[in-house]
């Protein structure tokens, strides 16, 4: 059975000897439970979602949340399916994630098939060229797909399942990078806006907009929200975390010293060190503590590190 979310530790709580005990029990922290095909891993996130998580390319990361509207007064329930990004091979997971919904609609009912909703936090190729084999394959078994993009995707969404996504701006990565945020689900996809420990390069030059994201994203996004990233950078991006002065971390240095060390032990273990909670990265995220001159400063550094 797969282990609910467990609750926040919020940055008050990592204390010296606090953080010791979080970080004996961080392999835990995301519940990752091997899916049954194989591929990837999964928890639940309430009664009726799951959500998966795939590892694609190098180090990539794409994830499959399955929502199903099972309210008292809704006497035909629809299942939504919500795809993060859409890395090449990104069907494998789609194949798995689907399997039990497709043998339902054709073997029960074809009145309300499963419906795949797609959101492409930007256009680059490792987060778009699975698109193509994805949308052919569902025409194929009779899947409706919609695909929502970061380019014209609007504030608020509301999924047939009444699951409500909204986005967020968050560019400087690239002119048009959103996240999206599922707020009954206590869930924000982040894509390479921001990391686990990190945020994602600022392409296009531009430091103000990439700052500005990420205050969106601290204005925006509760505390107990897992944080759904598309890389697994971490080790790296902890290496760095390290670098930095212990006096820029003051009261979280250990807290950040026992995450680093937790990564590479998951890592070692082949299992992803991602989802954490947003008030988490709020500790040991150098890109969440500053302010905007010191924000450009350390992202610098970072690039060269």
């Amino acid at each position: 059975m797969l282990s609910p979310l467990r609750p926040l530790l919020s940055a008050s709580a990592l204390s010296a000897s606090a953080s010791r005990l979080f970080a004996s029990s961080f392999a835990t922290t995301c519940n990752w439970s091997p899916n049954s095909s194989g591929h990837g891993w999964a928890q639940l996130i309430n009664p009726t979602s799951i959500l998966r998580i795939y590892p694609a390319l190098n180090d990539n990361y794409y994830y499959i949340i399955k929502n199903t509207d099972a309210s008292p007064t809704n006497c035909s329930p629809h299942t939504d399916y919500i795809l993060s990004d859409c890395p090449e091979g990104c069907l494998t997971g789609v194949k798995d994630a689907l399997k039990d919904s497709l043998k339902d609609s054709k073997e029960v009912s074809k009145t309300s098939p499963p419906t795949l909703h797609i959101f492409l936090t930007h256009h680059h190729a490792d987060h778009t060229a699975g698109l193509s084999s994805v949308q052919t394959w569902a025409s194929s078994n009779s899947i409706p797909v919609t695909v929502h993009s970061h380019a014209s995707i609007p504030p608020s969404t509301l999924l047939p399942s009444s699951l409500k996504i909204s986005s967020i701006i968050t560019h400087g990565h690239t002119p048009t990078h959103k996240s999206f945020s599922l707020p009954s689900l206590k869930t924000i996809i982040t894509g390479d806006a921001l990391f686990s420990m990190g945020c994602g390069r600022v392409f296009t030059g531009d430091m103000d907009a990439a700052y500005e994201g990420l205050q969106n994203l601290k204005r925006e996004v509760e505390e107990d929200a897992l944080v759904l990233c598309s890389h697994e950078y971490t080790e790296s991006n902890g290496d760095f975390c390290l670098s930095l002065e212990e006096g820029f971390w003051g009261d979280d240095w250990r807290a950040v010293v026992e995450r680093v060390e937790e990564v590479k032990v998951l890592r070692e273990k082949g299992l992803p060190s991602v989802g954490t909670t947003f008030g988490e990265e709020k500790v040991w995220n150098p890109f969440l503590r500053v302010d905007r001159k010191e924000f450009e400063r350390i992202r610098k550094l970072k690039d060269s590190f």
